[in-house]
Protein backbone atom coordinates (compact mmCIF):
# COMPACT_ATOMS: atom_id res chain seq x y z
CA UNK A 1 0.00 0.00 0.00
CA UNK A 2 1.55 3.36 -0.96
CA UNK A 3 2.51 5.63 1.91
CA UNK A 4 2.17 9.40 1.63
CA UNK A 5 5.13 11.41 2.86
CA UNK A 6 3.30 13.72 5.25
CA UNK A 7 6.24 16.08 5.74
CA UNK A 8 6.56 16.60 2.00
CA UNK A 9 2.80 17.00 1.69
CA UNK A 10 2.86 19.75 4.30
CA UNK A 11 5.39 21.52 2.07
CA UNK A 12 3.03 21.22 -0.90
CA UNK A 13 4.62 18.22 -2.64
CA UNK A 14 2.95 14.83 -3.09
CA UNK A 15 5.44 11.99 -2.52
CA UNK A 16 4.45 8.31 -2.44
CA UNK A 17 6.63 5.52 -1.04
CA UNK A 18 5.79 1.98 -2.14
CA UNK A 19 7.17 -1.50 -2.75
CA UNK A 20 6.86 -2.88 -6.30
CA UNK A 21 7.49 -6.45 -7.42
CA UNK A 22 9.76 -7.09 -10.40
CA UNK A 23 11.03 -10.40 -11.75
CA UNK A 24 14.10 -10.04 -9.59
CA UNK A 25 12.05 -9.46 -6.45
CA UNK A 26 10.48 -6.48 -4.64
CA UNK A 27 12.03 -3.06 -4.95
CA UNK A 28 11.34 0.13 -2.98
CA UNK A 29 10.19 3.04 -5.12
CA UNK A 30 9.45 6.67 -4.48
CA UNK A 31 7.04 8.62 -6.69
CA UNK A 32 7.23 12.42 -6.76
CA UNK A 33 4.47 14.39 -8.46
CA UNK A 34 5.39 17.76 -9.99
CA UNK A 35 3.06 20.70 -9.46
CA UNK A 36 2.45 20.58 -13.22
CA UNK A 37 0.86 17.10 -12.90
CA UNK A 38 -1.14 15.69 -14.72
CA UNK A 39 0.12 17.71 -17.71
CA UNK A 40 3.64 16.40 -17.09
CA UNK A 41 4.64 13.02 -15.75
CA UNK A 42 5.60 12.06 -12.19
CA UNK A 43 9.15 10.87 -11.53
CA UNK A 44 9.88 7.37 -10.27
CA UNK A 45 13.00 6.98 -8.08
CA UNK A 46 14.65 3.61 -7.29
CA UNK A 47 17.70 4.05 -5.07
CA UNK A 48 18.10 0.27 -4.62
CA UNK A 49 18.49 -0.61 -8.29
CA UNK A 50 22.08 -0.88 -9.54
CA UNK A 51 23.26 1.83 -11.94
CA UNK A 52 22.75 1.09 -15.59
CA UNK A 53 20.78 1.95 -18.65
CA UNK A 54 17.63 4.04 -18.18
CA UNK A 55 18.63 5.10 -14.64
CA UNK A 56 19.92 8.53 -13.72
CA UNK A 57 23.03 7.56 -11.73
CA UNK A 58 22.91 10.74 -9.64
CA UNK A 59 19.24 11.34 -8.80
CA UNK A 60 18.30 7.65 -9.27
CA UNK A 61 15.10 8.41 -11.18
CA UNK A 62 14.08 5.95 -13.92
CA UNK A 63 13.61 6.65 -17.60
CA UNK A 64 10.27 4.92 -18.12
CA UNK A 65 9.18 7.09 -21.03
CA UNK A 66 10.95 9.12 -23.69
CA UNK A 67 12.19 12.51 -22.52
CA UNK A 68 9.73 14.54 -24.59
CA UNK A 69 6.60 15.61 -22.69
CA UNK A 70 4.49 14.38 -25.62
CA UNK A 71 5.14 10.81 -24.41
CA UNK A 72 3.01 11.43 -21.32
CA UNK A 73 -0.73 11.99 -21.59
CA UNK A 74 -2.89 13.43 -18.84
CA UNK A 75 -5.12 10.32 -18.77
CA UNK A 76 -2.17 8.09 -17.88
CA UNK A 77 -1.69 6.94 -14.28
CA UNK A 78 1.22 5.99 -12.06
CA UNK A 79 -0.17 2.44 -11.87
CA UNK A 80 -0.03 2.18 -15.66
CA UNK A 81 3.48 3.65 -15.71
CA UNK A 82 4.74 1.03 -13.25
CA UNK A 83 2.72 -1.91 -14.60
CA UNK A 84 3.40 -1.36 -18.30
CA UNK A 85 6.77 0.38 -18.42
CA UNK A 86 8.89 -0.55 -15.40
CA UNK A 87 9.48 -4.23 -16.16
CA UNK A 88 9.90 -3.49 -19.89
CA UNK A 89 12.50 -0.87 -19.09
CA UNK A 90 14.45 -3.24 -16.86
CA UNK A 91 14.26 -5.99 -19.52
CA UNK A 92 15.57 -3.61 -22.16
CA UNK A 93 18.49 -2.65 -19.95
CA UNK A 94 19.30 -6.31 -19.31
CA UNK A 95 19.03 -7.37 -22.99
CA UNK A 96 19.92 -4.30 -25.05
CA UNK A 97 20.54 -6.23 -28.28
CA UNK A 98 17.16 -7.92 -28.64
CA UNK A 99 14.69 -7.15 -31.41
CA UNK A 100 12.02 -6.43 -28.79
CA UNK A 101 14.26 -3.85 -27.16
CA UNK A 102 14.92 -2.18 -30.49
CA UNK A 103 11.19 -1.79 -31.06
CA UNK A 104 10.43 -0.68 -27.52
CA UNK A 105 13.21 1.82 -26.81
CA UNK A 106 13.23 5.40 -27.95
CA UNK A 107 16.13 5.66 -30.38
CA UNK A 108 18.11 8.14 -28.34
CA UNK A 109 21.56 7.68 -26.89
CA UNK A 110 22.40 7.92 -23.20
CA UNK A 111 25.85 9.57 -23.06
CA UNK A 112 27.56 9.36 -19.67
CA UNK A 113 28.99 12.79 -20.45
CA UNK A 114 25.60 14.34 -19.66
CA UNK A 115 25.62 12.98 -16.10
CA UNK A 116 29.18 14.11 -15.42
CA UNK A 117 28.54 17.57 -16.83
CA UNK A 118 25.52 17.95 -14.55
CA UNK A 119 27.84 17.88 -11.52
CA UNK A 120 30.64 19.88 -13.15
CA UNK A 121 31.91 23.21 -11.88
CA UNK A 122 29.72 26.14 -12.93
CA UNK A 123 31.24 28.06 -15.83
CA UNK A 124 34.06 25.56 -16.30
CA UNK A 125 34.74 23.47 -19.39
CA UNK A 126 37.37 21.72 -21.45
CA UNK A 127 36.85 21.64 -25.22
CA UNK A 128 37.33 18.50 -27.31
CA UNK A 129 36.57 17.61 -30.93
CA UNK A 130 34.10 14.85 -31.78
CA UNK A 131 36.00 14.11 -34.99
CA UNK A 132 38.96 12.84 -32.98
CA UNK A 133 39.26 9.07 -32.95
CA UNK A 134 42.04 7.69 -30.78
CA UNK A 135 43.23 4.26 -31.92
CA UNK A 136 42.31 1.64 -29.32
CA UNK A 137 45.88 0.34 -29.31
CA UNK A 138 46.70 3.38 -27.16
CA UNK A 139 45.51 2.93 -23.59
CA UNK A 140 47.14 6.03 -22.14
CA UNK A 141 49.10 9.14 -23.06
CA UNK A 142 49.21 12.86 -22.45
CA UNK A 143 47.14 15.89 -23.37
CA UNK A 144 48.55 19.36 -23.92
CA UNK A 145 45.85 21.77 -22.80
CA UNK A 146 45.56 25.54 -22.78
CA UNK A 147 43.76 26.82 -19.72
CA UNK A 148 42.54 30.00 -18.07
CA UNK A 149 41.45 30.14 -14.43
CA UNK A 150 39.38 32.99 -13.02
CA UNK A 151 36.99 33.49 -10.12
CA UNK A 152 37.68 32.91 -6.44
CA UNK A 153 40.46 30.67 -5.17
CA UNK A 154 37.97 28.42 -3.35
CA UNK A 155 35.50 28.45 -6.26
CA UNK A 156 37.53 28.74 -9.47
CA UNK A 157 36.24 28.81 -13.03
CA UNK A 158 38.49 26.67 -15.24
CA UNK A 159 38.22 27.06 -19.00
CA UNK A 160 40.44 24.98 -21.25
CA UNK A 161 40.80 23.26 -24.60
CA UNK A 162 42.86 20.25 -25.67
CA UNK A 163 45.57 21.57 -27.95
CA UNK A 164 47.19 18.17 -28.62
CA UNK A 165 46.45 14.52 -27.90
CA UNK A 166 49.69 12.57 -27.47
CA UNK A 167 50.42 8.87 -27.24
CA UNK A 168 52.50 7.26 -24.46
CA UNK A 169 55.75 8.05 -26.30
CA UNK A 170 54.81 11.63 -27.05
CA UNK A 171 53.63 10.98 -30.63
CA UNK A 172 50.87 13.35 -31.77
CA UNK A 173 47.54 11.59 -32.31
CA UNK A 174 45.22 14.57 -32.74
CA UNK A 175 45.42 18.36 -32.74
CA UNK A 176 42.91 21.16 -32.07
CA UNK A 177 41.55 22.71 -35.26
CA UNK A 178 38.38 24.32 -33.97
CA UNK A 179 37.80 27.95 -32.96
CA UNK A 180 39.46 29.32 -29.83
CA UNK A 181 37.14 31.27 -27.46
CA UNK A 182 38.04 34.87 -26.69
CA UNK A 183 38.89 34.07 -23.05
CA UNK A 184 42.20 32.74 -24.38
CA UNK A 185 43.07 35.89 -26.31
CA UNK A 186 45.21 38.72 -24.92
CA UNK A 187 42.63 41.27 -26.15
CA UNK A 188 39.77 41.62 -28.61
CA UNK A 189 42.03 42.84 -31.41
CA UNK A 190 44.11 39.66 -31.55
CA UNK A 191 43.10 36.05 -31.29
CA UNK A 192 46.31 34.20 -30.58
CA UNK A 193 45.86 31.93 -27.53
CA UNK A 194 47.00 33.64 -24.36
CA UNK A 195 46.24 30.80 -21.96
CA UNK A 196 48.78 28.99 -19.88
CA UNK A 197 49.89 25.61 -21.15
CA UNK A 198 49.71 22.41 -19.10
CA UNK A 199 50.44 18.75 -19.84
CA UNK A 200 48.07 16.27 -18.19
CA UNK A 201 47.72 12.46 -18.40
CA UNK A 202 44.91 10.51 -20.04
CA UNK A 203 44.04 6.83 -19.70
CA UNK A 204 41.44 4.62 -21.34
CA UNK A 205 38.72 2.64 -19.56
CA UNK A 206 36.89 -0.26 -21.22
CA UNK A 207 33.47 0.83 -19.91
CA UNK A 208 31.78 4.17 -19.42
CA UNK A 209 32.20 5.42 -15.83
CA UNK A 210 29.08 6.76 -14.11
CA UNK A 211 29.03 9.27 -11.24
CA UNK A 212 27.91 7.01 -8.36
CA UNK A 213 28.85 6.55 -4.73
CA UNK A 214 30.72 8.93 -2.45
CA UNK A 215 32.19 11.87 -4.36
CA UNK A 216 30.69 10.25 -7.50
CA UNK A 217 33.53 7.71 -7.49
CA UNK A 218 35.97 10.53 -8.20
CA UNK A 219 39.01 9.29 -6.29
CA UNK A 220 38.85 5.77 -7.77
CA UNK A 221 38.93 7.29 -11.27
CA UNK A 222 41.58 9.82 -10.23
CA UNK A 223 43.89 6.87 -9.46
CA UNK A 224 42.67 4.66 -12.33
CA UNK A 225 46.00 4.31 -14.17
CA UNK A 226 49.58 3.99 -13.00
CA UNK A 227 50.70 6.81 -15.30
CA UNK A 228 48.60 9.19 -13.19
CA UNK A 229 51.07 8.82 -10.33
CA UNK A 230 53.61 10.97 -12.22
CA UNK A 231 51.31 14.00 -12.12
CA UNK A 232 51.00 15.34 -8.58
CA UNK A 233 49.36 18.61 -7.61
CA UNK A 234 51.06 21.50 -9.36
CA UNK A 235 50.87 25.27 -9.18
CA UNK A 236 48.41 26.79 -11.66
CA UNK A 237 48.08 30.50 -12.25
CA UNK A 238 44.81 32.39 -11.88
CA UNK A 239 44.26 34.99 -14.59
CA UNK A 240 43.93 38.65 -13.62
CA UNK A 241 44.39 37.87 -9.93
CA UNK A 242 48.14 37.52 -9.66
CA UNK A 243 47.57 34.41 -7.54
CA UNK A 244 47.80 30.65 -7.95
CA UNK A 245 46.06 27.45 -6.87
CA UNK A 246 47.43 23.95 -6.49
CA UNK A 247 45.70 21.34 -8.63
CA UNK A 248 46.08 18.28 -10.81
CA UNK A 249 43.93 17.57 -13.87
CA UNK A 250 43.51 14.10 -15.34
CA UNK A 251 41.46 12.77 -18.24
CA UNK A 252 39.58 9.50 -18.65
CA UNK A 253 38.84 8.28 -22.18
CA UNK A 254 35.99 5.77 -22.44
CA UNK A 255 33.45 4.31 -24.92
CA UNK A 256 30.38 6.55 -24.88
CA UNK A 257 26.98 6.04 -26.49
CA UNK A 258 26.92 9.17 -28.64
CA UNK A 259 23.72 8.20 -30.46
CA UNK A 260 21.40 5.22 -29.95
CA UNK A 261 23.51 2.06 -29.87
CA UNK A 262 26.47 3.86 -31.45
CA UNK A 263 29.63 4.62 -29.49
CA UNK A 264 32.60 6.94 -29.86
CA UNK A 265 35.25 8.35 -27.55
CA UNK A 266 33.95 10.00 -24.39
CA UNK A 267 36.07 12.40 -22.33
CA UNK A 268 36.01 13.00 -18.58
CA UNK A 269 38.18 15.65 -16.92
CA UNK A 270 38.92 15.24 -13.20
CA UNK A 271 40.49 18.01 -11.15
CA UNK A 272 41.83 17.69 -7.62
CA UNK A 273 42.29 21.18 -6.23
CA UNK A 274 43.81 22.83 -3.18
CA UNK A 275 43.01 26.56 -3.02
CA UNK A 276 45.99 26.86 -0.65
CA UNK A 277 48.93 24.54 -0.14
CA UNK A 278 47.78 23.47 3.35
CA UNK A 279 44.21 22.66 2.26
CA UNK A 280 42.94 19.13 1.67
CA UNK A 281 42.47 18.35 -2.05
CA UNK A 282 38.87 18.70 -3.23
CA UNK A 283 37.38 16.66 -6.10
CA UNK A 284 36.04 18.69 -9.04
CA UNK A 285 34.66 17.85 -12.47
CA UNK A 286 35.47 20.04 -15.47
CA UNK A 287 32.61 19.84 -17.94
CA UNK A 288 33.36 18.38 -21.36
CA UNK A 289 32.18 20.54 -24.26
CA UNK A 290 32.41 19.43 -27.88
CA UNK A 291 33.49 22.35 -30.05
CA UNK A 292 35.21 21.01 -33.15
CA UNK A 293 34.18 22.38 -36.53
CA UNK A 294 31.77 19.51 -37.14
CA UNK A 295 30.28 19.94 -33.66
CA UNK A 296 29.41 23.55 -34.41
CA UNK A 297 27.42 22.60 -37.51
CA UNK A 298 26.04 19.18 -36.47
CA UNK A 299 22.70 20.66 -35.39
CA UNK A 300 22.20 22.30 -38.79
CA UNK A 301 23.72 20.07 -41.50
CA UNK A 302 22.48 22.42 -44.23
CA UNK A 303 25.11 25.04 -43.33
CA UNK A 304 28.03 22.63 -43.84
CA UNK A 305 28.45 24.19 -47.29
CA UNK A 306 29.56 27.48 -45.67
CA UNK A 307 32.61 26.01 -43.99
CA UNK A 308 35.15 26.77 -46.74
CA UNK A 309 33.41 29.70 -48.42
CA UNK A 310 34.15 33.42 -48.73
CA UNK A 311 31.25 35.86 -48.82
CA UNK A 312 31.28 39.63 -49.24
CA UNK A 313 28.57 41.70 -47.51
CA UNK A 314 28.28 45.27 -48.78
CA UNK A 315 26.31 47.54 -46.45
CA UNK A 316 26.01 46.84 -42.71
CA UNK A 317 22.76 48.57 -41.89
CA UNK A 318 19.69 47.04 -40.28
CA UNK A 319 19.58 44.30 -42.96
CA UNK A 320 23.28 43.74 -43.76
CA UNK A 321 24.71 43.57 -40.23
CA UNK A 322 22.37 40.74 -39.10
CA UNK A 323 23.17 38.93 -42.37
CA UNK A 324 26.93 39.08 -41.62
CA UNK A 325 26.43 37.87 -38.05
CA UNK A 326 24.16 35.00 -39.12
CA UNK A 327 26.66 33.85 -41.74
CA UNK A 328 29.40 33.81 -39.09
CA UNK A 329 27.14 32.02 -36.62
CA UNK A 330 26.56 29.30 -39.19
CA UNK A 331 30.22 28.72 -39.98
CA UNK A 332 31.17 30.88 -42.98
CA UNK A 333 34.94 30.64 -43.37
CA UNK A 334 35.61 34.25 -44.39
CA UNK A 335 33.53 37.42 -44.49
CA UNK A 336 34.53 40.61 -46.28
CA UNK A 337 32.44 43.56 -45.12
CA UNK A 338 32.17 47.16 -46.29
CA UNK A 339 30.32 50.16 -44.87
CA UNK A 340 31.10 53.84 -44.30
CA UNK A 341 28.77 54.54 -41.37
CA UNK A 342 29.27 54.70 -37.61
CA UNK A 343 26.88 53.43 -34.96
CA UNK A 344 24.83 56.22 -33.41
CA UNK A 345 22.30 55.92 -30.57
CA UNK A 346 19.36 56.23 -32.95
CA UNK A 347 20.69 53.37 -35.14
CA UNK A 348 20.54 50.82 -32.38
CA UNK A 349 16.74 50.60 -32.28
CA UNK A 350 17.03 48.41 -35.37
CA UNK A 351 20.69 47.43 -35.41
CA UNK A 352 21.82 44.09 -33.91
CA UNK A 353 24.20 45.52 -31.27
CA UNK A 354 23.44 48.12 -28.61
CA UNK A 355 25.00 50.89 -26.53
CA UNK A 356 28.46 49.33 -26.38
CA UNK A 357 28.82 49.98 -30.12
CA UNK A 358 28.05 53.71 -30.07
CA UNK A 359 30.66 55.86 -31.76
CA UNK A 360 32.51 53.03 -33.53
CA UNK A 361 32.39 52.22 -37.22
CA UNK A 362 29.88 49.54 -38.12
CA UNK A 363 32.56 47.47 -39.82
CA UNK A 364 34.88 47.40 -36.79
CA UNK A 365 32.03 46.65 -34.39
CA UNK A 366 30.77 43.73 -36.47
CA UNK A 367 34.31 42.43 -36.95
CA UNK A 368 35.03 42.56 -33.19
CA UNK A 369 31.72 40.90 -32.33
CA UNK A 370 32.31 38.04 -34.77
CA UNK A 371 35.90 37.54 -33.61
CA UNK A 372 34.76 37.34 -30.00
CA UNK A 373 31.78 35.05 -30.56
CA UNK A 374 32.42 33.12 -33.79
CA UNK A 375 36.22 33.01 -34.11
CA UNK A 376 36.14 30.30 -36.80
CA UNK A 377 35.07 33.05 -39.21
CA UNK A 378 37.84 35.33 -40.46
CA UNK A 379 36.65 38.89 -41.11
CA UNK A 380 38.21 41.50 -43.39
CA UNK A 381 36.65 44.95 -43.27
CA UNK A 382 36.82 48.19 -45.22
CA UNK A 383 35.45 51.39 -43.74
CA UNK A 384 34.59 52.92 -47.09
CA UNK A 385 31.77 54.66 -48.92
CA UNK A 386 31.04 52.97 -52.23
CA UNK A 387 31.00 55.60 -54.98
CA UNK A 388 33.04 58.11 -52.98
CA UNK A 389 34.83 60.76 -55.04
CA UNK A 390 38.53 60.24 -54.33
CA UNK A 391 41.13 62.95 -55.15
CA UNK A 392 43.76 62.10 -57.77
CA UNK A 393 47.12 60.83 -56.57
CA UNK A 394 48.81 57.54 -55.80
CA UNK A 395 48.20 57.91 -52.06
CA UNK A 396 44.45 57.66 -52.70
CA UNK A 397 44.48 54.67 -55.04
CA UNK A 398 43.47 52.20 -52.33
CA UNK A 399 40.32 54.21 -51.63
CA UNK A 400 38.97 54.20 -55.16
CA UNK A 401 35.75 52.20 -55.34
CA UNK A 402 36.92 50.01 -58.24
CA UNK A 403 40.11 49.11 -56.37
CA UNK A 404 38.32 48.49 -53.06
CA UNK A 405 35.69 46.29 -54.64
CA UNK A 406 38.23 44.55 -56.86
CA UNK A 407 40.11 43.58 -53.71
CA UNK A 408 36.94 42.53 -51.90
CA UNK A 409 35.50 40.50 -54.77
CA UNK A 410 38.72 38.65 -55.55
CA UNK A 411 38.11 34.95 -54.84
CA UNK A 412 34.69 35.30 -53.17
CA UNK A 413 31.93 32.75 -53.74
CA UNK A 414 29.00 35.13 -53.23
CA UNK A 415 28.31 38.85 -52.87
CA UNK A 416 25.43 40.23 -50.80
CA UNK A 417 24.41 43.83 -51.44
CA UNK A 418 22.36 45.23 -48.55
CA UNK A 419 22.95 48.91 -49.34
CA UNK A 420 19.40 49.47 -50.69
CA UNK A 421 20.99 51.91 -53.18
CA UNK A 422 20.05 51.36 -56.82
CA UNK A 423 23.28 52.93 -58.10
CA UNK A 424 25.39 50.60 -55.99
CA UNK A 425 23.15 47.67 -56.95
CA UNK A 426 23.86 48.33 -60.64
CA UNK A 427 27.59 48.97 -60.15
CA UNK A 428 28.08 45.76 -58.13
CA UNK A 429 25.94 43.82 -60.57
CA UNK A 430 28.25 44.79 -63.42
CA UNK A 431 31.37 43.78 -61.49
CA UNK A 432 29.86 40.46 -60.44
CA UNK A 433 28.67 39.72 -63.96
CA UNK A 434 32.21 40.24 -65.29
CA UNK A 435 33.53 37.76 -62.71
CA UNK A 436 30.60 35.28 -62.88
CA UNK A 437 29.95 35.74 -59.15
CA UNK A 438 26.36 35.30 -57.92
CA UNK A 439 24.96 38.47 -56.33
CA UNK A 440 22.11 38.77 -53.82
CA UNK A 441 20.45 42.15 -53.30
CA UNK A 442 18.10 42.81 -50.39
CA UNK A 443 16.04 45.84 -49.44
CA UNK A 444 12.85 46.98 -47.74
CA UNK A 445 10.43 49.39 -49.36
CA UNK A 446 10.31 52.98 -48.01
CA UNK A 447 6.99 52.34 -46.25
CA UNK A 448 8.22 48.99 -44.90
CA UNK A 449 5.06 47.36 -46.16
CA UNK A 450 7.19 44.96 -48.15
CA UNK A 451 10.64 44.16 -49.47
CA UNK A 452 12.58 42.10 -51.96
CA UNK A 453 15.50 39.69 -52.02
CA UNK A 454 16.91 38.91 -55.46
CA UNK A 455 19.47 36.35 -56.56
CA UNK A 456 21.28 37.47 -59.71
CA UNK A 457 22.92 34.19 -60.68
CA UNK A 458 25.70 35.25 -63.04
CA UNK A 459 27.06 31.69 -63.07
CA UNK A 460 24.16 30.61 -65.27
CA UNK A 461 23.46 33.75 -67.29
CA UNK A 462 20.26 34.65 -65.44
CA UNK A 463 18.59 38.02 -65.24
CA UNK A 464 20.52 41.00 -63.82
CA UNK A 465 19.52 43.93 -61.62
CA UNK A 466 18.49 46.04 -64.61
CA UNK A 467 16.46 43.10 -65.93
CA UNK A 468 14.56 43.16 -62.63
CA UNK A 469 13.87 46.88 -63.05
CA UNK A 470 12.53 46.23 -66.57
CA UNK A 471 10.32 43.40 -65.33
CA UNK A 472 8.93 45.65 -62.60
CA UNK A 473 8.42 48.56 -64.96
CA UNK A 474 6.89 46.65 -67.87
CA UNK A 475 5.74 43.27 -66.69
CA UNK A 476 3.61 43.92 -63.63
CA UNK A 477 0.53 44.71 -65.72
CA UNK A 478 0.85 41.28 -67.33
CA UNK A 479 0.98 39.57 -63.96
CA UNK A 480 4.64 38.63 -64.16
CA UNK A 481 6.87 39.92 -61.33
CA UNK A 482 4.98 42.29 -59.01
CA UNK A 483 6.70 45.17 -57.28
CA UNK A 484 6.94 44.93 -53.50
CA UNK A 485 4.22 46.95 -51.78
CA UNK A 486 5.46 50.48 -51.16
CA UNK A 487 8.29 50.27 -53.73
CA UNK A 488 7.07 53.38 -55.56
CA UNK A 489 6.26 55.40 -52.43
CA UNK A 490 7.26 59.04 -52.55
CA UNK A 491 10.07 60.33 -50.39
CA UNK A 492 7.50 62.05 -48.19
CA UNK A 493 7.12 58.66 -46.51
CA UNK A 494 10.66 59.01 -45.14
CA UNK A 495 11.68 60.88 -42.01
CA UNK A 496 14.81 62.74 -40.95
CA UNK A 497 15.77 62.11 -37.32
CA UNK A 498 17.43 64.97 -35.39
CA UNK A 499 21.18 65.10 -36.02
CA UNK A 500 20.97 62.88 -39.13
CA UNK A 501 22.02 64.21 -42.55
CA UNK A 502 19.69 61.93 -44.51
CA UNK A 503 16.08 60.87 -44.46
CA UNK A 504 15.38 57.25 -43.64
CA UNK A 505 12.47 54.84 -43.70
CA UNK A 506 10.22 54.12 -40.75
CA UNK A 507 10.52 50.59 -39.48
CA UNK A 508 11.67 48.21 -36.77
CA UNK A 509 14.19 45.40 -36.60
CA UNK A 510 11.51 42.76 -36.09
CA UNK A 511 10.31 43.48 -39.64
CA UNK A 512 13.70 44.09 -41.24
CA UNK A 513 14.99 40.87 -39.70
CA UNK A 514 12.55 38.99 -41.92
CA UNK A 515 14.47 40.25 -44.95
CA UNK A 516 17.86 39.52 -43.34
CA UNK A 517 16.91 35.94 -42.53
CA UNK A 518 15.53 35.26 -45.99
CA UNK A 519 18.75 36.66 -47.44
CA UNK A 520 20.74 34.16 -45.39
CA UNK A 521 18.48 31.29 -46.44
CA UNK A 522 18.92 32.21 -50.09
CA UNK A 523 22.68 32.62 -49.61
CA UNK A 524 23.06 29.12 -48.15
CA UNK A 525 20.92 27.62 -50.92
CA UNK A 526 23.03 29.45 -53.52
CA UNK A 527 26.34 28.33 -52.00
CA UNK A 528 25.12 24.73 -51.70
CA UNK A 529 23.60 24.73 -55.21
CA UNK A 530 20.64 22.91 -53.68
CA UNK A 531 18.06 24.47 -55.98
CA UNK A 532 15.48 24.74 -53.20
CA UNK A 533 14.10 27.91 -54.78
CA UNK A 534 14.82 26.91 -58.39
CA UNK A 535 17.72 27.34 -60.80
CA UNK A 536 19.08 30.62 -62.14
CA UNK A 537 18.19 34.18 -61.15
CA UNK A 538 15.06 34.79 -59.09
CA UNK A 539 13.39 37.42 -56.97
CA UNK A 540 11.48 36.90 -53.74
CA UNK A 541 8.83 39.44 -52.79
CA UNK A 542 7.82 40.11 -49.19
CA UNK A 543 4.46 41.54 -48.11
CA UNK A 544 3.51 42.77 -44.64
CA UNK A 545 0.09 44.03 -45.75
CA UNK A 546 -2.66 42.67 -48.00
CA UNK A 547 -4.35 44.34 -50.94
CA UNK A 548 -6.55 46.32 -48.55
CA UNK A 549 -3.51 47.61 -46.69
CA UNK A 550 -4.18 45.57 -43.55
CA UNK A 551 -1.31 44.05 -41.60
CA UNK A 552 -0.73 40.33 -42.26
CA UNK A 553 1.93 37.81 -41.19
CA UNK A 554 5.05 38.05 -43.42
CA UNK A 555 4.24 36.52 -46.79
CA UNK A 556 6.87 35.56 -49.39
CA UNK A 557 6.43 34.83 -53.09
CA UNK A 558 9.21 33.60 -55.38
CA UNK A 559 9.47 34.36 -59.12
CA UNK A 560 12.00 33.31 -61.78
CA UNK A 561 14.02 36.27 -63.08
CA UNK A 562 14.86 35.59 -66.74
CA UNK A 563 16.86 38.06 -68.86
CA UNK A 564 14.63 40.87 -70.11
CA UNK A 565 14.74 41.67 -73.85
CA UNK A 566 14.79 45.38 -73.04
CA UNK A 567 17.97 45.14 -70.95
CA UNK A 568 21.00 46.62 -72.72
CA UNK A 569 23.47 44.29 -71.00
CA UNK A 570 21.84 41.23 -72.51
CA UNK A 571 21.43 42.80 -75.93
CA UNK A 572 25.17 43.46 -75.84
CA UNK A 573 25.84 39.78 -75.20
Amino acid sequence: MPQIDQEALAAGVLVLDLKWHLDGGPVNLQIIFPDSYPDTKPEVFASELPPGRHINPIERNLCLLGRGTHNWQSNMTVAWLLREQLQKTRDAAADPGSEETEQREEHQGEPAEVWWNSIGMDGSYCLVDSEWSIDEKYDHGKLVIRYAISGQLNDPVVQAYVEQVLGPSGEELERWRGPVPSVFWPNAAHFWPNAAQLTIPWARLSEAPLPVGENAGFWELYKAHKSFEKFPLTKLRVQWKGKSIFASIRCILYPEEITWRSSADGWLFLMAIRPRRKDKPEPKIIRTFRAGLSDLTSRVPAVESLRDRRIAVIGLGAIGAPVAIELARNGCSELRIIDHDIVEPGNTVRWPLGTGAWGDSKTSVVESFIHANYPATHVKHDHQRIGECVPPGEEFEDRRTANVLGRVLNGVDLVIDATAEIGINLFLDGLCRERAIPLITAHATPTLEGGAVALLDHRRGGGCRMCLWHHWANGEANGNIPRPIGETAREESLLQPPGCSERTFRGASFDLSEISLQTVRLAIDTIANSGVYGEGSLVQILSFVNDEGKRIPPSWQSFPLPPHPGCACHRAE
